[in-house]
């Protein structure tokens, strides 16, 4: 088993809690928890990071005012 605080690390190294997800995923791999090899994951993060490049997520837009 392993243990540790994904979110705290993300925030730390990134300012940011989004990486917690590739960080439990490098993980569990280095611990040999999946059942998959390195050029399959590394392919799979090749093709996502292709899509977020043709398609970049899109930022919610804010009322110009407060919403109560």
């Amino acid at each position: 088993n392993l243990y540790f605080d994904a979110v705290a690390l993300a925030e730390r190294f990134f300012s940011d809690h989004m990486p917690a997800n590739t960080i439990v995923l490098g993980a569990a791999y280095q611990k040999g928890l999946l059942p998959l090899s390195k050029w399959s994951l590394e392919k799979a993060i090749e093709i996502v990071l292709e899509q977020l490049k043709k398609n970049p997520p899109v930022a919610p837009k804010r009322p110009p005012f407060p919403v109560r």
